[in-house]
């Protein structure tokens, strides 16, 4: 049996954060396009802590590869008990790498109160070639 091919990039602290109402780019984690293959599958696992700087405050946090949203992994979530207490965000999909195209996590505030994310973790497992699908 061949090993499966990984790419894996993570934050293990504090990221700051934007209270920009638009998405912005986190600077890491990022899978660079250079990593992929373009043509083959992968399943890509997203994993992010996220909060808000004020109590009540509605933020969101989505992937992205290139300038496309992955379908269904925005999400909007309000910080309701305590501005320390972090919500887990995680996305899950099989992509086909396009050439150029890198990954990343995108999170947008409110206009008034920042998102934060933390601890935030990307794995890309290569799928073609290694394994056979609907077998």
């Amino acid at each position: 049996m061949s090993q499966l091919e990984t790419v894996y990039s993570e934050r293990t602290a504090d990221a700051g954060g934007t209270s920009s109402a638009s998405y912005v780019t986190t600077p890491t984690p990022q899978l660079l396009a250079a990593t992929f293959v373009a043509g083959k599958k992968y399943l890509l696992l997203v994993r992010s802590e996220v909060t808000m700087s004020a109590l009540g405050a509605t933020g969101a946090v989505k992937a992205r590869h290139g300038t496309t949203d992955f379908g269904g992994s925005e999400m909007i979530f309000t910080t309701a008990v305590s501005v320390n207490d972090h919500v887990l965000y995680h996305f899950m999909t099989v992509f086909t790498a396009v050439a150029g195209e890198d990954i990343e996590i995108q999170t947008k505030g409110d206009g008034a109160n920042a998102v934060q994310h933390r601890f935030s973790t990307m794995l890309a497992i290569r799928l073609s070639d290694a394994l056979v699908e609907n077998t």
